[in-house]
């Protein structure tokens, strides 16, 4: 069988500017509509400066190029992409090797430090609206793209012209697009009518944020990062900043036990969600102070009811009839993008206490072959050494008992989060999550024991065993609801 022929071969400048009824002809024959000439047009371009041409063979072309737009964006020819645009070429139509318009023109080659503005805005302002949530074979969306290119006013602009563009961008890509890696936080404003807007706020400013119980107007959606250069402040004095109260008004503070809280009634109010997770320095030796090892994981949010699901708003229905909506969101965690709603909140929450979880075994894991490279180093002689192992074996389980009572936690917010604040069926999806989190975890942390084990028996060999090992967790999650 031929493969597709090229477009100097059926289709000529002649064939395509006859009539739509040859180029049809041309297509069921297997014309490839996309190769290009030695010169690099493609019947597309041909029959658009054929003179004259009809828009009838343009529509048959139309619907069959996907690389025209890409490729004349790429190489900086303006005018024909406007040409193109002009006509009605859909600039959400993917590229043969992956990718849009808008991701053509992030790779537009100029001058260091110039970026095609005026070509994006061209291409924001075509008609069907551009899909900015499209994927490059990189798996990267437009916005996504610019930030690696560090093409930062196509960034701003891309988010201006749309919302929901924010998911997989973390803080650090905020503090890269504000050009302040000293910002105390970063607010990242929604509206359907005026796109996502990025403000960063100085210590100064850092107090006024925390009364931000409401966006401000025009924008419905807030979300406001508090990042790396916040969380050197004390934990309990970070916590009592978001919450804009004392935390002590809520429970006591205790490092890996989270703190959850919401509203009496369920609906309209501030959930929160916090833990400050211990690092593994601070874990074997608690009585030297290492403040700035550990993390805080938090996130507040702020529910209220909901006439109508607005402007693109994200809600969540009740058993009553009611709906809510989360408006505003502070959060401490590694992902800068917009939750949709309360349950996506709660799940970015989980994706970074499970990352935590994952650090700290893989530093017990390094822990422990450096102990063993100091044992073979010193030949056994270290008087110490088998007293470190015996700390080592009684923190592995002083963990799992964090992840006992971490994992109880989190099953009661989720029920009483799917109960008071009308979204049960939502909250139902975390369930899942919170038990393949509890598998990974347990599974990661019973490796460490028969390590220590080891080391145990070969320092001491005369040592009667003791068994270390972690018993599964007597804890069985709590039967799910309306499960059978």
């Amino acid at each position: 069988m031929r493969g597709p022929r090229r477009a100097g071969g059926l289709f000529t400048t002649r064939a395509v500017s006859n009539s739509d009824t040859v180029v049809k002809a041309l297509l069921r024959a297997h014309a490839n509509a996309n190769a290009a000439a030695d010169d690099g047009i493609t019947p597309l371009i041909a029959a658009l400066r054929a003179v004259p041409h009809t828009q009838a063979v343009l529509d048959e072309l139309l619907s069959s190029d996907n690389t025209s737009l890409y490729e004349q964006v790429q190489n900086g020819k303006d005018d024909i992409v406007r040409r193109l645009l002009d006509v009605g070429y859909n600039v959400n139509k993917e590229h043969q090797w992956g990718g849009t318009a808008l991701h053509a023109v992030v790779k537009r080659e100029g001058p260091k430090g110039w970026e095609p503005v005026e070509m994006a805005k061209a291409l924001l302002a075509a008609d069907p609206k551009p899909d900015l949530t499209i994927k490059d074979n990189d798996g990267l969306t437009p916005v996504r793209l610019a930030l690696r290119e560090s093409c930062l006013s196509l960034v701003d602009l891309f988010l201006k012209s749309s919302v929901g563009l924010t998911k997989n961008i973390s803080a650090d890509d905020w503090l890269q697009l504000c050009g302040n890696h000293n910002a105390r936080a970063i607010r990242v404003l929604e509206s359907a009518r005026h796109g996502t807007r990025i403000d960063d706020f100085s210590e100064s400013e850092f107090l006024y944020l925390r009364t931000l119980s409401t966006p401000p107007l025009p924008y419905l959606r807030q979300l406001i990062i508090f990042t790396t250069k916040s969380l050197t402040t004390p934990p309990t004095t970070l916590v009592d900043r978001i919450l804009n109260r004392p935390l002590a008004t809520l429970y006591p503070f205790r490092p890996m036990i989270p703190v959850f809280d919401h509203p009496a009634q369920g609906g309209s109010g501030d959930y929160i969600c916090a833990v400050y997770f211990l690092s593994l320095s601070q874990l074997l030796n608690p009585t030297v102070p290492d403040p700035g090892s550990g993390k805080l994981l938090m996130i507040r949010w702020t529910v209220v009811e909901s006439p109508n699901s607005g402007e693109g708003l994200r809600t969540g229905g009740s058993r009553t009839g009611q709906s809510w909506k989360s408006v505003t969101h502070f959060s401490t965690l590694r992902n800068g993008g917009m939750p949709d709603d309360g349950v996506d909140f709660f799940k970015q929450f989980l994706e970074d206490l499970k990352a935590e979880w994952l650090r700290i075994c893989a530093d017990a894991d390094d822990h422990l072959s450096n102990e063993r490279k100091t044992m073979l180093r010193q030949g056994g002689r270290d008087p110490d050494l088998i007293q470190r192992l015996l700390v080592d074996a009684g923190v592995w389980i002083e963990l799992q008992d964090y992840l006992k009572l971490q994992v109880e936690k989190l099953y009661h917010f989720e029920s009483e989060y799917g109960r008071l604040g009308g979204t049960e069926e939502k909250a139902k999806k975390l369930w899942d999550i919170i038990q393949e989190f509890n598998d990974v975890i347990s599974m990661r942390l019973e490796k460490l024991n028969p390590k220590s084990q080891e080391l145990i028996q070969t320092v001491c060999p005369g040592t009667v065993h003791a068994d270390y090992s972690f018993v599964k967790s007597s804890h069985k999650p709590p039967v799910p609801r309306n499960s059978t």
